[in-house]
């Protein structure tokens, strides 16, 4: 019976669903809650993972072990990856064959982990007792059904005129095309969402606002940046929400960065980043903005961001402001990725 999973591949909200499910299989809430254990794999030592993963359920069946990010520390960069990790691949490797038969052991990538991954070669040659499950950008036939299911699921439906808006404004990010849905359903209030009413409720300016935000973080205007930033909070979205999507916008740009210096053709580059062409032109554009260690230091401070707010160490507004001082200082100052204070 499979207990472990590797769950890879840039959608996060699929794959957060994917653990949501899993989570909904352990019962009472309360009982799910004590037996859910979230581990961050990009500095997690494998006794600690065994031992997460040994325990035994409380007042329960099972137990869900959540590792983040364990893959992509074992994979190194542009294929250098230390002695260290390259034993903790092996001992890992070891281990998945024998974890306990009372935990779901979950594997959850960012993104795409490549099939000569040890750990991904390990998991094809055991396909009965390790599940492989990769969620990437989906195209527009699969957007359109799956916005139909969300519809569905929040106790509504699309006209066809909504779904079309929908499916082509531009903004292919799962988790706030769910909100934005779940939103239109409530006001329709029993009726079907119409074109109409995407046009009075969804914020088409969103993405353009977050898009000229980028800019200028990649210019280096603190001030602009910070004065976007505070005028979409004004305008009612939320800072953890504005927080997320500069995260999804700056791995947007990793990858076109690395598409663009590979000759990826445009057409192939639309595909790999789930986007419509005027999308990928304008991250295409802004990575050119940043050096590849930049981005590899902005995109680690907003994960290091994120997991302050969410675990309370920080506050979201603050940490916010904090976090576009960093960027947007010029050399000779700070650099991205040195806390500023």
């Amino acid at each position: 019976m499979t207990n472990v999973f590797i769950f890879h591949g840039p959608e996060e909200f699929l794959r957060a669903e994917a653990l949501k499910d899993l989570g909904a299989k352990l019962g009472d809430p309360a009982v799910a809650g004590m037996n859910t254990t979230d581990l961050d794999g990009r500095k997690l030592a494998l006794p600690e993972l065994i031992s997460a993963a040994e325990a035994m359920p409380f007042l329960g069946e099972r137990r869900l072990v959540v590792v983040n990010g364990l893959l992509a520390r074992l994979e190194g960069r542009a294929g250098k990856v230390p002695k260290a990790d390259q034993q903790f691949a092996k001992d890992l490797t070891a281990y998945l064959s024998r974890v306990a038969p009372t935990t779901w052991l979950v594997l959850n990538e960012d993104d795409t982990v490549n099939d000569a991954h040890p750990v991904m070669q390990f998991a094809h040659a055991h396909d009965k007792s390790v599940s492989v499950k990769m969620f990437g950008r989906l195209g527009e036939i699969d957007l359109r059904k799956w916005l139909g299911t969300r519809a569905k699921l929040h106790g509504g439906s699309l006209t066809p005129d909504a779904l079309d808006k929908l499916a082509t404004m531009g903004d292919a990010d799962l988790r706030l095309l769910d909100q934005e849905v779940n939103k239109l359903v409530t006001f329709a209030d029993g009726r079907a969402v119409t074109g109409g009413d995407v046009d009075r409720l969804v914020h088409a300016a969103r993405s353009v606002d977050v898009f000229a935000m980028v800019d200028a973080l990649g210019q280096r205007d603190g001030r602009r940046a910070i004065a976007q930033f505070h005028a979409l909070i004004e305008d009612g979205e939320p800072p953890i929400r504005l927080l997320f999507m500069i995260t999804r916008q700056f791995r947007m740009i990793m990858q076109a960065k690395d598409l663009e210096e590979r000759r990826v053709p445009p057409a192939d580059r639309m595909r790999a980043l789930g986007a419509a062409r005027f999308v990928v032109d304008k991250v295409t554009a802004q990575s050119r903005q940043f050096t590849r260690p930049q981005l590899d230091q902005i995109y680690r401070r907003l994960l290091e961001v994120d997991q302050g707010i969410k675990t309370g160490q920080a506050e979201p507004l603050l940490a916010a402001d904090m976090l576009i001082a960093e960027i947007t200082a010029r050399s000779g100052s700070h650099t991205p990725g040195k806390r500023v204070g």
